[in-house]
């Protein structure tokens, strides 16, 4: 078996013991170099080989030391009483993928506060807003000389412009 290849080989046979590893399984699994391996033993539930004469399956490999590790493994019929089995270990993989899902929860959680204080907000703007308005235009209806009109005028063009910004913002959020 090749010593520089990165996936963990090993050669089983009939009985399910390991006839043969390369390096980086030897190393992976907890044994030495000249360490014998063959007491090492691999079971699959639900293979059928016999069927397809290869199987792709996700399983639990077991070190010296029985502690595990998760491992994608693809194995094959090599000849007619030995198998195959290449073993990639998926702990980072896995790792990685706890930590994206807790990443995306994170953002869903930040992403609805950040809603729920965008709507809040926008509320207690609108609210004052629509209230200066709603003075203005009495304001409006009532005698007044040119100066005062003009500066009730743009109070109001004011107040429409702020209830645009403010249905801006719901819309973006």
């Amino acid at each position: 078996v090749k010593e520089e290849c990165l996936e963990l080989i090993f050669v089983f046979g009939e009985n399910g013991n390991c006839v043969n590893c390369s390096g980086k399984a030897r190393d992976s699994l907890g044994y030495t170099q000249g360490e014998q391996v063959a007491d090492f033993s691999i079971s699959f539930p639900n293979i059928k080989l016999e069927e397809t004469g290869f199987e792709r399956v996700e399983t639990d490999v077991y070190r010296k030391n029985e502690t595990c590790f998760p491992a994608d493994v693809k194995i094959s019929r090599l000849g007619e009483k030995k198998f195959i089995v290449f073993a990639i270990d998926q702990t980072e993989n896995r790792s990685m993928a706890r930590e994206l899902n807790s990443c995306k929860e994170e953002l869903k959680s930040e992403l609805k506060y950040k809603t729920e204080f965008v709507s809040n907000i926008t509320h207690e703007l609108r609210t004052p807003v629509n209230g200066i308005q709603g003075m203005a235009k009495n304001l409006l209806s009532t005698e007044l000389n040119s100066y005062q009109l003009e500066t009730v005028g743009i109070i109001e063009n004011c107040c429409v412009n702020m209830s645009k910004i403010i249905n801006d913002l719901l819309d973006f959020s």
